[in-house]
């Protein structure tokens, strides 16, 4: 097929599969664009601290204002959004404590494999601090977990694996602090806080999610990486390098850009204010992507260089794609998550199937691959 005759039969192919995914049977739902996070007052304050001096720890705390029951009840979700099976992130939590804003310390009874209850304060009126320790230890830079080594300065964050939630209130707003080690940067698809930032600690950050399902499919890059940044029309991009990626940064900006055009043209409008990817490159642990729904981690064996192999320019691809594909369009089954249940869908073959599909065409409307 002559390469204007392939052109015209996938546009065809491109308006016929929209048809579909608006007519066809299989259950979808379409969430609209985010408002600004600024609108709510969060209500619920995250602080994640690294210590250089306790490596593959990460502490953290929850802070509850005005409890209105004599209870709560806090869990660790079961699994991570883009990836459905059971991983078991409870056995990475230790020491959980709480207090409340008297220093009182409270009663906590682990009631559950992944639920933790808190009691014994004064509703509802007290304000309570939910504080435990994570073992960061997930293999290579990280990927469905998270890792921290001190001494390559290197953290990376998957908020399932960290993050509990209190539960009945995950459709509120929500704050994530950072406090980190002198000279350590970050990288998030979160929208940063620019109040008072004038008057704050370099090391220590702030952002702001609309709700939990947010804060823990918006991953943390912490410490040591390169990075640079593109356009596409308004919307920026982030490209985020752990490893030894030996990254020809002029042409993979070039190639992301032009990947990142062509996707954004099947639906006319991007689902994100922002957008990153982050690579990790070498060490050990899964090898390919995980979508998330402003971002996706990718980790590749082999330094990018160029940015030529199928390796990197088809999962970016396809890691990009399913921002639209599965988490802004996405079956019913894939939201919105209980997080304390294995997911089941009968879909995945549409929303892995399609995706896959687009990857190789979008490389070939961004004049790639031929």
């Amino acid at each position: 097929m002559s390469p204007s005759n392939r052109n015209e039969f996938l546009v065809q192919i491109s308006a016929a599969t929209l048809i579909i995914m608006t007519l066809f049977s299989l259950p979808l739902s379409a969430s609209p664009l985010r408002p600004t996070t600024q609108e709510k007052v969060p209500k619920i304050v995250y602080s994640l601290t690294l210590d250089q001096s306790k490596t593959q720890r990460l502490f953290l705390e929850i802070a509850i204002p005005n409890p209105s029951t004599k209870s709560v009840t806090f869990s660790i979700p079961a699994w991570t959004p883009g990836f459905y099976q059971l991983l078991h992130f409870e056995r990475s939590i230790e020491q959980v404590k709480a207090e409340d804003d008297s220093n009182h310390s409270l009663t906590v009874k682990h009631v559950s494999l992944r639920s933790w209850q808190v009691s014994g304060y004064e509703a509802p009126t007290a304000k309570i601090f939910l504080r435990y320790e994570v073992k960061a230890v997930d293999k290579g830079f990280g990927f469905f977990g998270s890792m921290f080594d001190s001494k390559s300065q290197t953290a990376y964050v998957n908020g399932a694996s960290a993050f509990m939630y209190l539960e009945g209130e995950k459709q509120y707003p929500v704050e994530m602090k950072l406090n980190l080690p002198a000279g350590w940067k970050a990288a998030t698809p979160l929208d940063e806080q620019t109040q008072n930032n004038l008057n704050k600690e370099p090391e220590v950050h702030s952002y702001l999610a609309k709700d939990y399902d947010e804060l823990i499919d918006c991953p943390l890059q912490l410490g040591k990486f390169d990075s640079f940044e593109f356009k596409v029309g308004e919307v920026p991009y982030q490209c985020v390098l752990v490893g030894d990626h030996q990254a020809n940064i002029p042409k993979v900006r070039d190639k992301l850009s032009r990947i990142a055009t062509a996707s954004k043209n099947v639906f006319k409008m991007s689902p994100f204010r922002r957008y990153v990817f982050f690579y990790h490159i070498g060490g050990s642990g899964f090898e390919g992507g995980l979508e998330h729904r402003s971002s996706t981690v990718i980790h590749l064996s082999e330094p990018i260089k160029d940015a030529d192999e199928d390796d990197f320019l088809t999962t970016s691809s396809h890691e990009l794609f399913h921002a639209w594909n599965v988490k802004y369009l996405r079956p019913e089954g894939l939201g919105p998550f209980d997080y304390a249940l294995p997911v089941r869908t009968s879909s995945l073959w549409w929303a892995e199937g399609v995706t896959d599909y687009y990857a190789d065409v979008l490389l070939f409307r961004a004049e790639l691959r031929s």
